[in-house]
C-alpha cells in the first residue's frame, strides 16, 4: 500500500450537505449539494476566491461523462482561472483519496489553499424499489486545505485491489459494448467478506507504519455501512467502540462523504479543540485507504439541508 506523510498543510475547515429526506430529487445531483457545503465553508471562512490553487470533485455520480464537474463548480464558486480543476472517479474511499491529493497539490501550487469536494447522490444508481435504498443517503461535503508553516503532520495510507472491479459496478453509460444496465450490480456476499476481512488488517499496518497507538486517538470516523462491521472493526483492531462515530440511522451510508458527515454531524457546536482523528474509508473498485489528520473542532460547520439544484445546469443542443 502506498504511504503518504505531509507536513505544513492543515485541515483548514470542513462542511457538509445534505437532501433532505436522504434520497435527493431528480434535478438535484452530488454537485449541487457539493456546491452548497463549499460555498457556505468558503464564506463562514472569509476565504478569497483567488486564493484557492486547485478544486477536486471526488465522486462516481457526476453530472456528466465530459466534461469534468469540477469545472462546473470551477464556475459557480467563481474560482479563478489559476486554479486548476477535475475529478477523481471514486466512491465510499473518496475522502481519503481527496484528501491524499489535495495534500499532494498544496504542497506544490504557488497559491495557499486546495478545495476538495466529496459526494454522491448513490440513489440515482438504484432501481425503484431497490432494497439498498433503505440504508444509502446523499450528500456532499467540502474540504478545505491549507498551507500552514509547523501545522501538525496528515498521515494517509492507500490501496486496491482490482479484482473486485466487477463486485460493485453500473456497466451501462459508458463506452464498454454490450452493457445496457444503467442501474447498480453488486454482490453483497463477496462484498462484506472483503472488506470484513480486510480493513482491520489495513488499520493495523496503518498504525504500525505510523507508529501509533489507537489510544493516541480521540475519535474513530469510518465509512458507513453498518453497526455489525464497525463492530468487528473495533474488536479486531482494539479500537474502543465508544469513540466510533455512527450516523447511519440518521443519514445512511453516504459513500464517500460518510466521514466528513460524520465530523460535521458530531462536532459542529462542540466548541473549539483540536482532534486528533483516524478515518478510513473503503468502496468499489476494490478501493480503501487510512488516514490520521487534526483539525480544530471550530472549524467543523454544521450539517446544511437542501434541495437546490443548478438550474442552469441542463445542456441542450441549442447554443
Amino acid at each position: 500500500m502506498a504511504f503518504f506523510s505531509f507536513k505544513n498543510i492543515s485541515v483548514a475547515g470542513i462542511s457538509a450537505a445534505v437532501t433532505p429526506g436522504k434520497i435527493a430529487p431528480s434535478e438535484q445531483t452530488a454537485s449541487d449539494l457539493g456546491f452548497v457545503a463549499a460555498n457556505n465553508l468558503l464564506t463562514r471562512k472569509g476565504i478569497n476566491p483567488e486564493e484557492i490553487g486547485a478544486v477536486i470533485f471526488v465522486s462516481k455520480t457526476p453530472d456528466y461523462r465530459s466534461p469534468a464537474t469540477a469545472t462546473v463548480l470551477h464556475n459557480r464558486l467563481k474560482l479563478s482561472v489559476n486554479c486548476i480543476a477535475y475529478d477523481i472517479n471514486i466512491g465510499g474511499a473518496g475522502f481519503i483519496y481527496g484528501l491524499q491529493v489535495g495534500c499532494s497539490l498544496a504542497e506544490k501550487i504557488n497559491k495557499p489553499f486546495v478545495l476538495v469536494i466529496v459526494g454522491d447522490t448513490t440513489s440515482k444508481q438504484l432501481s425503484a424499489g431497490d432494497p439498498l435504498m433503505n440504508i444509502i443517503g446523499d450528500g456532499a461535503a467540502a474540504l478545505l486545505l491549507e498551507k500552514k508553516l509547523g501545522s501538525k503532520p496528515v498521515l494517509l495510507q492507500s490501496g486496491a485491489d482490482g479484482q473486485g472491479f466487477n463486485v460493485y459496478t453500473v456497466p451501462g453509460g459508458g463506452f464498454r459494448p454490450n452493457n445496457p444496465k444503467e442501474t447498480l450490480i453488486i454482490n453483497e456476499k463477496q462484498w462484506n467478506n472483503f472488506f470484513a476481512s480486510r480493513i482491520p488488517e489495513i488499520i493495523q499496518s496503518f498504525l504500525k507504519t505510523c507508529g501509533a497507538d489507537v489510544l493516541a486517538f480521540d475519535v474513530f470516523a469510518f465509512s458507513q455501512e453498518d453497526a455489525t462491521l464497525l463492530q468487528t472493526i473495533a474488536r479486531e483492531t482494539n479500537i474502543p467502540f465508544d469513540a466510533v462515530l455512527q450516523n447511519t440511522t440518521k443519514f445512511g451510508n453516504t459513500s464517500g462523504c460518510s466521514i466528513p458527515l460524520l465530523l460535521c454531524g458530531h462536532f459542529a457546536k462542540a466548541g473549539k479543540k483540536e482532534l486528533h482523528i483516524l478515518t478510513c474509508g473503503w468502496g468499489e473498485g476494490f478501493s480503501w485507504g487510512v488516514a490520521s489528520f487534526f483539525i480544530d473542532t471550530g472549524n467543523i460547520l454544521p450539517v446544511i439541508e437542501s434541495s437546490d439544484f443548478y438550474q442552469d445546469g441542463e445542456v441542450s443542443r441549442d447554443f
